[in-house]
């Protein structure tokens, strides 16, 4: 048995690969890996120190594994290339983070004798970036002679999530918006000599026709920016305007009014896509007015950076303070304190900034004072 490690989670010991050889091999030759093979999801048999010691063909086109033994002695995170996985010398389930990983919890769970079923939001690192993957995952003890094992299966249910959020955000609102353009029209034709009111109703219902818009636009480069083909088109921009873009996209996507937004702007010309900048900011904005006290003041700002002037500090700052679970979780797709099938703002900001902007976003709390910050690379002088 190897040296058990530090862990914050779950039990760090394991044992040595070498250890693991015969039993993986045994499982390859049994009668049970073609059932398990023919299993369009991926499945693994897993021993009580949530190893792997079996991969089905599914799993190991998901890992990316040539061949059965090159996940034996891995944990179902290693294998996956969750990031999180990576923090600790003790590996998949020892980090501050894998707290609230429901795959670890359904291994535990099943490894005190319970068939478990939770969801995982995994974060994958590989040779072509970072990508997100929504995961049901389910766990039975399963008796092979003499000794329990955990059967783990996955399903990706990213579809049905992202369905959800659909139905959640983007139909409501449009629903919404559609029936208050309904009322608007009703009344023009009930009195159309009334012109004082005729310009009011018309001016509503512009900006109506223009909040749907802009939230079929933004959902448009949400899914683009998911399936990774979002167009990035950079050009010279003003500062000033992006912020200016950003609070416009806020005050009308959000489900809430904004509160009074400080701004401190350092105006400078910047080389980006400022459409895509000014979702992050607007992302930003509309979870500070989400957060925020009917009392509070948010503040917007951007500067050159101190370190390097050949970069540009934005960032959104409110009152108030992350509990412990929101900060683990920050930036993962679907979490959210606000209820269930919410959580993409800060996920679809972060993915535009680290990946498509190439710059980075960041959130401290500090002095009950919660921050996001995005850098992003300035444009240069050629002067």
């Amino acid at each position: 048995m190897a040296p058990s490690p530090d862990t914050h989670f779950a039990p760090a010991q394991r044992k040595s690969r070498d250890e693991l050889l015969d039993t993986a091999r045994n499982l390859a030759q049994s009668s049970l890996a073609p059932w398990l093979d023919a299993v369009p999801l991926p499945v693994l048999i897993i021993n009580e120190q949530r190893q792997i010691l079996f991969s089905n063909m599914a799993f190991l086109a998901l890992a990316g594994c040539p061949t059965r033994e090159d996940p034996v002695g891995q944990r179902p995170g290693e294998a996956l290339g969750c990031v999180h996985s990576r923090i600790m010398a003790a590996g998949c389930g020892c980090s501050k983070f894998c707290n609230y990983c429901g795959a670890v919890q359904a291994i535990l769970n099943c490894l005190r004798g319970e068939a478990d079923c939770q969801n995982c939001r995994l974060l994958r690192r590989d040779e072509e970036g970072e990508h997100v993957m929504d995961l049901q995952v389910f766990t039975r003890p399963v008796a092979l002679g003499d000794v329990t094992y955990t059967m783990f299966t996955a399903m990706d249910i990213s579809h049905e999530k992202r369905l959800k959020h659909m139905e959640r955000a983007f139909y409501h609102e449009l629903i919404d918006v559609a029936g208050g353009m309904d009322a608007l029209t009703s009344y023009l034709t009930i009195d159309p000599d009334n012109e004082r009111e005729d310009e009011e109703f018309r001016a509503a219902l512009s900006q109506s026709a223009t909040k749907i818009l802009a939230a079929a636009l933004y959902h448009r480069d949400l899914n683009a920016a998911e399936q990774e083909t979002l167009a990035v088109h950079n050009k010279v921009a003003s500062t000033r305007k992006i912020l200016d873009q950003a609070r416009h996209e806020a005050a009308l996507r959000g489900q809430v009014r904004l509160p009074p937004i400080r701004e401190r702007v350092e105006d400078r010309p910047i080389l980006t896509d400022p459409r895509l900048a000014a979702h992050v900011l607007a992302n930003l904005l509309i979870n500070a007015a989400e957060a925020a006290l009917p009392e509070d003041t948010v503040e917007l700002g951007c500067r050159s950076a101190e370190a390097d002037p050949n970069l540009v500090v934005f960032w959104v700052s409110n009152p108030g303070a992350m509990d412990k679970a929101a900060r683990m979780q920050l930036f993962k797709r679907y979490v959210s304190t606000k209820g269930p099938d919410r959580g993409l703002g800060t996920y679809l900001a972060k993915l535009l900034a680290d990946k498509y902007l190439g710059g980075s976003l960041t959130c401290t709390t500090a002095s009950n004072t919660v921050t996001f910050t995005m850098i992003l690379p300035a444009a240069l002088d050629k002067s």
